[in-house]
């Protein structure tokens, strides 16, 4: 077999290659296991509440639910018992989950 130029350079790319895609490869994948789920895990151990609380982005003092999940707020709702509102939230209303 000659081994040219043009094959060296052919072997050392496909090395480099395997290389660097060796290290984004998860270790299950060869393992005969399953994948790990992460949504397993965090529904066994996370714990969810809602506060409910008033807006105070506008003058009217809406009413809202603040969904928590491991004590951060990740949702804002309207309060469906609120007379002001009734359960309603305007877009500044829910675009203050970026503020908390």
């Amino acid at each position: 077999m000659k081994v040219t130029r043009r094959t060296v350079i052919k072997g050392g790319a496909a090395v480099g290659a395997g290389l660097f895609v060796s290290q984004y490869v998860p270790d299950w994948l060869f393992s005969g296991s399953d994948p790990p789920t992460a949504a397993a895990g965090l529904a066994s151990q996370s714990t969810e509440e809602f506060v409910h609380t008033t807006c105070w982005i506008g003058k009217q003092d809406c009413g809202i639910v603040a969904r928590k999940i491991d004590g951060r707020v990740v949702k804002f709702e309207g309060l469906p018992a609120a007379p002001r509102n009734q359960g309603t939230l305007c877009p500044k209303g829910m675009g203050q989950i970026q503020a908390v």
